[in-house]
């Protein structure tokens, strides 16, 4: 949505919200970066590719040690339960600037609804937990 577009009133029915999570990181400086996306869309499957609203936030962890989680020189695998924390500070951070961004326009009521960490950190990043 641009900058320039006007809606006088907000949307009927609520939007399909959409969230991704991908992972990078850098050894080199022991940082592990989150970069989530999230993208307010049409609920119906006639128009499910339109994107209304979206927001993309990088959060960046520094993780002591980072090596000792490299595997297979492509892949960390970090403990369960520290990709849980990262995953759900990173989701809060996002959650809260995606708001603020919303804030004033016909979505403003429309937030991102609290997710459970461990849930969402299974569903993006399995091999962390087996």
């Amino acid at each position: 949505m641009d900058e320039n577009t006007f809606m006088s009133k907000p949307p009927v029915n609520p939007l399909k919200i959409e969230l991704n999570i991908a992972l990078g990181f850098r050894l080199d400086y022991n940082f592990v970066e989150l970069k989530t996306s999230i993208y307010y869309k049409y609920p119906d499957e006639i128009d499910e590719i339109t994107i209304l609203a979206q927001g993309q936030f990088q959060n960046v962890f520094e993780v002591s040690n980072l090596n000792n989680y490299y595997f297979d020189k492509s892949y960390i695998k970090l403990p369960s339960l520290a990709i849980t924390n990262l995953v759900g500070l990173s989701i809060s951070h996002s959650r809260a600037l995606m708001t603020q961004k919303l804030a004033g326009t016909v979505f403003q009521d429309q937030i991102l609804t609290a997710l459970d960490a461990e849930h969402v950190a299974r569903h993006f990043f399995p091999y962390m937990f087996s």
